[in-house]
């Protein structure tokens, strides 16, 4: 088996710590990813990165899920550098790795699975997630730049890797991405308390099938 999906199994968001095991619609961030992971029917391995005994423990309640040691920095606020996030990765044996993130509960594992075909479809270097951003936008002369014109950011809801680039000395400095752009319906990230109260209700309705 060539291609593995990774979720990445840290606690906290960028402004706020144990996020992901925060209740959240009656479950946690964390443990909604890890459900996805388990129902994942796709010829892959789905490995969790554990920073701790406690992640590694939830872990162990879903059938068809193997774990791999991760720094319990994982994630963690101003540590989060490519080659620290990304080094626990080296000891797979797949060839592309897919490497999700609980922090984007709107983001559903088809999708996941989406990413890892069109990727083999393409033979891109690497895989991104992005999504666009709002205008108007202004050169730095100030001149406005045509009202048309598309910008798009990389976010962290997702990352598709070759183990060969994960091995580059260099780490990702040398690596060319290709973006891949997300709708703005799936791109709501709970990173602090104040994301987990408002997305909540969102997500809850969603599962209800209620438009929001």
């Amino acid at each position: 088996m060539d291609i593995a999906v990774v979720l990445s199994g840290h606690r906290h968001g960028a402004s706020g710590s144990d996020l992901m095991l925060h209740p959240f619609a009656d479950s946690s961030l964390l443990e909604i990813a890890l459900e996805k992971l388990q129902s994942l029917d796709a010829p892959c391995a789905k490995y969790v990165a554990c920073p701790d005994r406690e992640v590694k423990s939830l872990v162990g309640q879903y059938r068809g899920l193997e774990t791999i040691r991760a720094s319990h920095l994982l994630n963690w606020p101003g540590t989060n550098s490519p080659s620290k996030a990304l080094a626990h990765l080296r000891s797979l044996s797949e060839l592309w790795i897919l490497v999700v993130n609980p922090e984007f509960p709107f983001v559903d594992g088809e999708l996941w699975w989406q990413v890892v075909e069109d990727f083999l479809a393409t033979q891109s270097q690497c895989i991104v997630s992005a999504e666009s951003i709002d205008g108007p936008f202004f050169s730095s002369e100030g001149t406005p730049l045509d009202g048309e014109e598309r910008l798009f950011r990389q976010n962290e809801a997702f990352i598709l890797i070759s183990q060969e680039q994960l091995c580059q000395p260099l780490g990702l400095r040398k690596v060319a991405f290709s973006p891949y752009i997300l709708s703005g319906d799936i791109t709501q990230r709970v990173c602090s308390p104040r994301e987990i109260r408002i997305l909540e209700t969102a997500y809850t309705w969603q599962q209800l099938g209620t438009p929001v």
